[in-house]
């Protein structure tokens, strides 16, 4: 996904491990709080991205549309949320999942942040609202770059999610509610 390099950006800290979270803040000497904002004894990435509630939410929302897509799908683990999915996986899952799950950490991230520095508390349903919101933004925008007929059954199949994710309806692109 080319539009979205905020997300991605993230995605490149937290699969090389330099995303400050409270256990790597503790560990350079910085006197920070070490719990996650569910509750959760240690703030690491595992746990944040994966293990916390906000983030399983977020993370069954994706793999009920996995399963809906693609039946012989992996079950999404911390390996695909933190590093994603290996070339391999990627005969069975569509590439937006990939995208689906960096937008997933890019948003628990936000709402940590918000927790931390807003005191806004966290929550699925903003999670689940934000994703679909972004999602409905952006593919449509990188579905322009699909012209011809071939490249369009692509993208519907890729993208689209062989019409789980969205599909196109004339020259536009649709993400589906």
């Amino acid at each position: 996904m080319p539009f979205d390099r905020q997300a991605i950006d993230l995605n490149w800290k937290i699969a090389h491990g330099v995303l400050y979270t409270a256990e790597r803040l503790t560990s350079f000497g910085y006197d920070v709080p070490k719990a996650c904002f569910c509750g959760y004894h240690l703030e690491s990435l595992e746990h944040l991205f994966f293990s916390c509630p906000l983030a399983q939410s977020g993370i069954a929302f994706i793999q009920s549309l996995l399963v809906s897509a693609a039946p012989l799908a992996p079950t999404i683990d911390v390996r695909h949320v933190l590093f994603g999915f290996n070339s391999d996986e990627f005969r069975a899952v569509p590439r937006v999942f990939c995208y689906l799950l960096i937008l997933c950490k890019f948003l628990v991230w936000g709402q940590h942040n918000d927790f931390r520095f807003r005191a806004e508390p966290p929550g699925a349903v903003k999670l689940l609202a934000t994703l679909k919101s972004r999602l409905s933004f952006y593919l449509p925008l990188f579905a322009k770059r699909f012209v011809s007929d071939r490249r369009r059954r692509y993208f519907s199949r890729q993208w689209g999610a062989g019409g789980v994710i969205g599909s196109f309806h004339g020259s536009s692109f649709k993400v589906c509610p």
